[in-house]
């Protein structure tokens, strides 16, 4: 007789929610319901993802379920609702059929739901409903937020940028950015090297890596692009723009997206620069003058002219289609630099010293 490993599967959907613990009511209820059925799981099989989406099967706690199905080591599992499951009626019904193939059956303490016409009609329905909440939700956060920003609040924009930290709103003041002063020196600093002294953002990223100036993570080591978005940011001349960016549909695949067999984002899942004439501007307090700022937008386009990745002498074929075999990055072609003969090489992104240290070797594909 076939032994039957239980397993629960638990999600709440925001930091908010994990902080509050609602996580542990919902497996405290699916352990209540298990007990009442005289039966019990052993805390190995407990599938949680706290604070992830609904509306993506990319989920820590999911890929571990999924993968204990496929290694035979669990054939039942206890969720609170199918909107738990998933937030999208079509990941729900992916789910179980996948399930069903590797011989586990999801059991739904909301209600139990069985393999009759009418039981699967009804959960399809109630992934619909879920789905109509979710939109719902977001379009009403959306109008809220855009009506906030109009106000000029400054909760509509999240995290601070480096340089600034933010302060909660409480029951008598509203949400802040407030100046870092230690930040703001080495903001100040990037902001000199490149529009007073002329450095390049390569030169200042090593400058800064060389220094050791702390990064807002906490490590040494800065990337360029991380200085690029410095110095983009309109918030250190004292206007933070909120809307900069829209969703749009990814057009290239992700290297995530590349080695996996399920869609695990939704299907708007890139983003792209909106137009500055719908930013909408919110007063903040300024680490450097609006005349630098501008100064530094002027030379980033000129930068992009002049770029020699824009003025390319070589042609390569193959550019923007290839991606590594190891580790999913893209390739891109790139000559021979310590040779007198014209040789051409392609790169895998992932080899690059300045952006994943220690540096590594060409690997050489055409001679």
């Amino acid at each position: 007789m076939k032994c039957v490993e239980i397993g629960l599967y638990a999600r709440v959907s925001s930091e908010k929610q994990a902080q509050e613990r609602t996580i542990e009511s919902q497996v405290a209820t699916i352990l209540d319901y298990v007990e009442s059925k005289q039966e019990k799981i052993e805390p190995d099989l407990y599938f949680i993802d706290d604070g992830f989406s609904g509306s993506s099967l990319e989920r820590p706690g999911l890929d571990r379920l999924r993968d204990k199905a496929l290694a035979g080591s669990v054939s039942k599992v206890y969720v609170l609702a199918p909107d738990r499951l998933s937030r999208k009626s079509a990941h729900q019904i992916l789910l179980i059929e996948e399930m069903k193939r590797l011989g586990v059956d999801f059991a739904f303490v909301n209600r139990d739901i069985g393999d009759t016409p009418e039981d699967q009609m009804l959960l399809q329905i109630q992934g619909i409903v879920a789905e109509y909440e979710r939109e719902k939700i977001l379009e009403r956060s959306r109008r809220g937020k855009l009506y906030a920003a109009k106000k000029g609040k400054v909760n509509v924009l999240g995290g601070a940028p480096y340089g600034y930290y933010y302060k909660k709103a409480t029951e008598t003041e509203d949400a802040a950015y407030i100046i870092d002063l230690n930040e703001s020196i080495v903001v100040k600093e990037a902001y000199n090297l490149y529009c007073n002294e002329g450095k390049s953002i390569g030169q200042i990223a090593k400058e800064f890596t060389k220094k050791g100036y702390p990064t807002r993570s906490g490590r040494t080591f800065w990337e360029r692009s991380v200085i690029w978005a410095m110095l983009r940011n309109p918030a250190y001349m004292g206007k933070a723009a909120f809307r900069k960016t829209k969703r749009v549909r990814r057009i290239k695949k992700t290297k995530l997206a590349i080695k996996s067999e399920y869609p695990q984002r939704s299907e708007l899942s890139s983003s792209r620069d909106r137009p500055k004439e719908e930013w909408i501007y919110i007063s903040v307090p300024a680490i450097i003058d609006e005349k630098t700022f501008e100064y530094a937008q002027i030379r980033l386009k000129s930068n992009i002219k002049l770029s020699p990745r824009n003025n390319k002498k070589y042609n390569y074929l193959l550019s923007g289609l290839l991606r590594c075999k190891t580790c999913g990055y893209s390739i891109y072609g790139k000559p021979a630099s310590n040779s007198k003969y014209k040789r051409l090489y392609y790169r895998c992104i992932g080899q690059d010293g300045h952006r994943w240290p220690p540096r590594e070797e060409l690997v050489k594909v055409i001679p």
